[in-house]
C-alpha cells in the first residue's frame, strides 16, 4: 500500500509540475522522427531521412508505441519508487530517509528533465534499477535482471557504458570467492549486457555512418566541465533547502560506518 500511495503522489506531482504537451528540443525531434519511421516499418530515420546512428534506439522504440507524456509519467514514478528502495536499504536514519524521499519527489532537476521528450526519462530509472539489483547478483535471477537493465540503459544512452563498467566490477567483487563460477557469472553478465549495444553498433557500421555519437567534437573541455560541475554543486543548496543538511547527515553517517569498519 505504501508504494501505491507513493506512486500516486509521484504521478500527481508530475502532472502538476510538467508542461502539457512536453517540451521539444532538437534531440526530441530526432527521437520522434525515428519513432514514426520505426512504427511505419521504415527503420530508424532522422528528420532529414538519414539513418539514426548518433543516438541509441530504445527511446524511439518506446515512443513508437507509448505517448511521450505517459512514458515520462511512468519514468518519474518509477524513479521515485526505486529511489525509495535505495534509501530504505542504505539510510538507517528515519528522518534522513524521509528527507531524502522528499528531496527526490520535489527535485527541480528531475521535474525539469521529465518536462522534455528526452531519453533521460527512460535512462534514469534503468540506472536506479541496476543499483537496486547489484547487492543481489549472487542470485542468478538478479544477475540476469541487472544485465538486462544495463543493456537497456546502453540502448537508451551511449553513456550507459559507464554503468556497464561499474556493474561489472560489482559483479566481479560479489563473486570473487567462487572461482570459475564467479568468472562464469561475470561472463554471463557481460555477454547479456553488451550484446544488444554491440549489434546496434554493428548495424551503424554497416550503414557507413558514425558507429556511435563520436562524429561530434566534445561540447566542453575538461576544465569547463569541472567548473560547471562545481557551480551545480554549489547552487544546489540554494534551490533545495533540504539538501545541505541531508548532505551533512550523509557525511556523518559515512564517517560513522567507516569508523566501525576500521575497528
Amino acid at each position: 500500500m505504501k508504494h501505491i500511495l507513493l506512486a500516486a503522489l509521484a504521478l500527481l506531482i508530475f502532472l502538476t509540475v510538467t508542461p502539457d504537451p512536453l517540451r521539444i528540443s532538437p534531440d526530441s525531434e530526432v527521437y520522434l522522427s525515428a519513432a514514426a519511421s520505426f512504427r511505419a516499418g521504415r527503420g530508424f530515420l532522422r528528420p532529414e531521412g538519414t539513418p539514426l546512428t548518433i543516438l541509441p534506439p530504445l527511446t524511439s522504440i518506446l515512443l513508437a508505441f507509448i505517448p511521450a507524456r505517459l512514458l515520462n509519467a511512468t519514468g518519474f514514478a518509477t524513479t521515485v519508487l526505486l529511489s525509495e528502495r535505495l534509501l530504505a536499504r542504505m539510510v538507517p536514519s528515519r528522518p534522513l530517509y524521509m528527507a531524502g524521499l522528499v528531496l527526490v519527489l520535489l527535485a527541480d532537476p528531475l521535474h525539469y528533465v521529465y518536462g522534455w521528450v528526452w531519453s533521460e526519462s527512460v535512462f534514469i530509472p534503468l540506472v536506479l534499477a541496476v543499483f537496486v539489483l547489484l547487492p543481489h547478483v549472487d542470485q542468478p535471477r538478479a544477475l540476469i535482471a541487472a544485465a538486462v537493465c544495463t543493456a537497456l540503459a546502453m540502448l537508451t544512452r551511449y553513456s550507459g557504458v559507464t554503468l556497464f563498467a561499474v556493474a561489472a566490477l560489482a559483479v566481479a567483487w560479489t563473486r570473487r570467492k567462487r572461482g570459475w563460477f564467479g568468472l562464469a557469472a561475470l561472463g554471463t553478465y557481460g555477454f547479456v549486457a553488451a550484446l544488444p549495444l554491440a549489434l546496434w553498433l554493428a548495424r551503424n557500421a554497416a550503414l557507413g555512418e558514425t558507429i556511435g555519437n563520436r562524429a561530434r567534437p566534445p561540447i566542453w573541455d575538461l576544465p569547463t566541465a569541472l567548473a560547471d560541475t562545481a557551480r551545480t554543486l554549489v547552487g544546489w543548496p540554494g534551490r533545495d533547502a533540504l539538501l545541505l543538511p541531508v548532505l551533512l547527515l550523509a557525511i556523518m553517517e559515512i564517517r560513522r560506518r567507516w569508523a566501525l569498519l576500521r575497528r
